[in-house]
């Protein structure tokens, strides 16, 4: 069970590079109160503005297990709300996403219109006092960041602007226009695991060099290459040396581009301008930059090739030599004990 005394101690061991304890992942208990203190008082990336750009366009989401939809009313505005009927709770909106009229419960028929207000409640009209005014679905908060679509719970949650902080500065900063990124593709998948787990996993690379081979080739992966950055809001890694570096330079371009190319297909449900990704790297941030002037797309693919191959097999033959020569280089020193969570 959680006390306050008990946070206290697991945060007195963090602090001096302990694990979290293994109840944290496993204990219902535990993920209940995360549930309640995190999710549903933060804001949740739901998907891209385009899949609810036209009017009457519809979604459905899921914020850590409270079900949301978000529409584009017909009036063109954007709104969302929690995806639960106010008669007996059904889901409403159950396929991933479509184009409505109106928003209709499949339990009682209970008819919504795309502003979230009741429309229509079969036999309302036999039950005396019985106010449509006050039964509308009731709503969450919605924003976007560039092609980004974010939903709160909570219709008085603190503005997206607010809470994303330095986040939209340091993207723009690394050279992507986000106003300017267009679906590739999208891979949804399941993870079966505690939700600590994949997040500790994404915020360290002590895996890298075995794990992930191929990246290690082009990225150095040591401990003090990289730094973690936690802010209020979210973390992020910068990594300060390395061909992939914002320092790093190939054939007068920073980082090997990366180049989206449009490709005529028949969209799949809820796709939205599919694109076919080429170039090379591992930069995919890099792919709204327009072609340089002057150069054929080519002979700057076939550069950046090069470039890559050239910086990979340095790469390679660095870290073999420091594993050879020290052993020791892939274990993380005292001062990066937090790459072992």
């Amino acid at each position: 069970m959680l006390t306050t005394e008990s946070i206290a101690a697991v945060r007195a061991e963090v602090a001096v590079g302990a694990t979290l304890p293994y109840s944290w992942y496993t204990d219902r208990d535990v993920f209940a109160a995360e549930r309640a203190g995190i999710f549903a008082q933060t804001w949740h990336y739901v998907g891209l503005v385009d899949r609810v750009a036209s009017p009457g366009a519809v979604m459905r989401a899921d914020l850590a297990g409270m079900p949301a939809l978000l529409v584009r009313g017909l009036d063109g505005v954007l709104r969302g709300f929690h995806n639960v009927c106010r008669h007996r709770g059904s889901v409403l909106v159950r396929e991933e996403c479509g184009v409505r009229n109106t928003l209709q419960c499949h339990y009682h028929a209970w008819t919504y219109d795309l502003d979230g207000s009741l429309r229509a409640a079969p036999r309302s009209d036999r039950e005396n006092g019985f106010d449509r005014g006050v039964f509308g679905l009731a709503p969450l908060a919605v924003d976007t960041w560039g092609p980004f679509l974010f939903a709160h719970p909570r219709p008085d949650a603190l503005p997206l602007h607010d809470w994303l902080g330095e986040m939209p500065a340091l993207v723009a900063a690394a050279g992507i226009d986000v106003d300017t990124l267009r679906l590739h593709h999208r891979v949804p998948y399941s993870l079966h695991c505690n939700w600590k787990n994949a997040v500790e996993n994404f915020l360290e690379c002590y895996h890298c060099a075995v794990a992930h081979p191929a990246f290690a080739d082009v990225m150095d992966t040591g401990p003090d290459a990289y730094r973690l950055q936690v802010r209020p809001s979210f973390a992020s890694e910068l990594w300060s040396s390395g061909p992939l570096s914002a320092s790093a330079t190939c054939q007068g371009f920073q980082r090997p581009p990366t180049f989206l190319v449009r490709k005529k297909t028949r969209p799949g449900p809820c796709q939205c301008n599919p694109t076919r990704l080429k170039g090379f790297g591992a930069c995919a941030e890099e792919s709204a930059r327009p072609l340089p002037t002057g150069r054929s797309r080519e002979t700057i693919v076939a550069s950046a090739a090069r470039a890559t191959e050239g910086a990979a097999k340095a790469s390679r033959q660095t870290r073999r030599r420091t594993l050879t020569e020290d052993p020791s280089a892939m274990m993380p020193s005292r001062s990066s004990a937090w790459y072992l969570r």
